[in-house]
């Protein structure tokens, strides 16, 4: 048997003759199949996960060394300024820095570098609870 009839471009399925259906039909029959089709599957219903409230950060310890860093790059001359700041629990300033250094090729490495030279200096000044 010849899948085509006729030359007509229609493929018989499951023995079934050719009917015409309008495009309208063929909408509401997928789309019914298609609630069909999800009505019968197993539906698990998986409870949301509730969003943890707002904690505000735990307080540091009296001995503790709060260190801020920021590094900025300047693309054009593959050049970073890094700084520094150290800080006791009650963000009372205890020591600063700042320096300047040439061919660093990205923002993150630069970004590295300030946390790098932040903790050599804070190795230089024995602050060991950061």
């Amino acid at each position: 048997m010849n899948l085509f009839q006729g030359g007509t471009g229609v493929i018989p399925i499951a023995n079934h003759p050719p009917t015409s259906t309008s495009p309208h039909e063929v909408i509401i029959k997928a789309t019914t199949a298609c609630k069909e089709w999800e009505c019968a599957q197993n539906k698990q219903i998986i409870p949301a996960q509730q969003k943890n409230p707002y904690l505000p950060p735990p307080q540091p310890l009296a001995d503790t060394v709060m260190c801020y860093t920021d590094a900025a790059w300047k693309s054009n001359l593959r050049a970073v300024g890094l700084a520094w700041i150290f800080t006791d629990h009650n963000i009372t300033e205890i020591s600063r820095g700042s320096c300047y250094q040439d061919n660093v090729s990205s923002p993150l490495l630069a970004e590295a570098l300030s946390v790098r030279s932040a903790l050599t200096q804070a190795a230089s000044l024995n602050l060991n609870q950061i």
